[in-house]
Formats: C-alpha cells, structure tokens, sequence
C-alpha cells in the first residue's frame, strides 16, 4: 500500500473505484430487466421501452465512471489499467477492507431516498430525444415519398398532354411512362410506395405525439426539482449525455 499519498488523494482515488465499481454493478443489474419482463402480458409495451432505455442509461453512466477512472490512473502515470484488486488497493493506497467497504458505502448512497436517480432522469431525457428523433425521421420519410408522388404525378400529367388522353396503368401506359420519368427525375410507385406513405403519415402524428409526452415527462420531473437548467439537474456531461441517447436509439 502507497505511503506517498495524501489523505486526500487517496479518498479522492477510492471514490473513482467505488463509483466505477458500483455503476458497473448497477449497470449489470439494470440489463437484466428488459428480459425479465419481455414476455410478461401484464406490462405494457411503453413500460418495457422505458425499462430498456433506464438499463442503457445505466450503461452509459458506468461507461463514464471508468473513463474519469481511467482518465485519473493515466493522470497518475499509469500507462495501463491496473489487472486485479490488489493492483487497485496499491493505486488507490488502501487495503481490502477499505476497498469493500467504500464499494458498499457507494451502493447504499445510490440507494438512499436523498439520492438523485441520475439514469431515471438521464433516461426520461434520452427518450424524448429518441422520441423527437423518430418524429423527424418520420416527417423526412413523408417529404421524400411525398415529392416522389409530385414527380410521378407530374409524369401523369404530362403523359396525358402528350398523348391527348387518361393514363391507363397498364403495363403499355407504364412503358412510355418511363421515359418522361426520367426525363422530369422521378420513379414509378408501386403499391407498397403508397401503403408506405400512408403509414408514414400515421407515423408522424403517434410520434410527435410520443415526443410531446416524453418532453412533458422530462418538464414535470425537472419541475419539480429547485433551481437549475435541465442540464445542471441531469447532472452528467455531454459525452456522457450523447452516449446514452446512442444507445437509447437502439432499443426504443
């Protein structure tokens, strides 16, 4: 164990391992929720979204927690993460007991009623940026399909002037129907390119929706909490913030 370590770097160096140790933990069991109820009936489809984004959020709070340790060891002249505990214990300057006893102490803090449930809210603010993500993605896909019927139509249009009469949709109309196609850069649509725009469309109106009620969710609760952007109540940095809305994005 280091004697050449302050009283304060050696506090300062156990609260990076315990907080590293205990989201890693934490981050563990809170993967293990989605499964546990993916089968169930009983809960609804929103509920089980929400547990996926909370358990990622997780992930992505352990995530930070060992790069700001990690980033310290390096800061400490570590060039490589110490391998086993007692490689740890030497760093950090404590024995095992101290070292468990710190992992606990982490633990019950989290756990505690005065505790921020910093992935509770990291997760309600990841999902209505997935949620406003989805919307938007949703109002791209219905300008594109949309255009694409303006072209096509015009097509029509032009074909029908060309020809002095109604465009049939049979096979012959399609064939001289390409060419001016090209001629204005639009494509055929095929059914499945109107049933897509059509849901499309239905798209946009559930997630905005969705969206609307994810930025409510995210409101009330900074709301209700004194003082502070909503940055400032999130509590985590931007790395850290774009990381869980990464992962948020591929389970909701």
């Amino acid at each position: 164990m280091s004697k050449k370590l302050s009283d304060e770097e050696r506090r300062r160096r156990l609260a990076l391992v315990a907080r590293a140790e205990q989201t890693a933990f934490t981050a563990a069991m809170a993967a293990m929720m989605p499964d546990a109820i993916a089968a169930r009936d009983d809960v609804l489809d929103a509920s089980k979204q929400e547990t996926r984004i909370y358990a990622v959020c997780w992930q992505a709070l352990a995530e930070a927690a060992m790069r700001e340790l990690l980033a310290a060891m390096a800061a400490s002249g570590r060039r490589r993460p110490p391998r086993g505990r007692a490689a740890v214990h030497r760093w950090a300057g404590v024995d095992e007991d101290t070292h468990e006893r710190a992992f606990r102490e982490a633990m019950d803090r989290q756990a505690g009623e005065d505790s921020p449930d910093t992935a509770k809210r990291l997760a309600l603010v990841a999902r209505a940026q997935c949620a406003a993500f989805r919307a938007d993605q949703a109002r791209d896909r219905v300008a594109l399909l949309t255009r694409r019927g303006d072209a096509f139509g015009e097509a029509v249009r032009r074909f029908e002037a060309l020809y002095a009469r109604d465009w049939g949709g049979d096979p012959g109309d399609m064939a001289l129907l390409r060419p001016i196609l090209k001629a204005t850069g639009g494509s055929v649509l095929r059914a499945e390119d109107l049933q897509a725009s059509a849901d499309a469309h239905g798209d946009v109106g559930r997630l905005q929706f969705e969206a609307a009620e994810a930025t409510r969710a995210v409101t009330e609760a900074w709301r209700g909490e004194e003082g502070g952007t909503v940055r400032e109540w999130l509590g985590v940095d931007e790395e850290t913030f774009e990381r869980a809305v990464e992962l948020a994005m591929g389970v909701a």
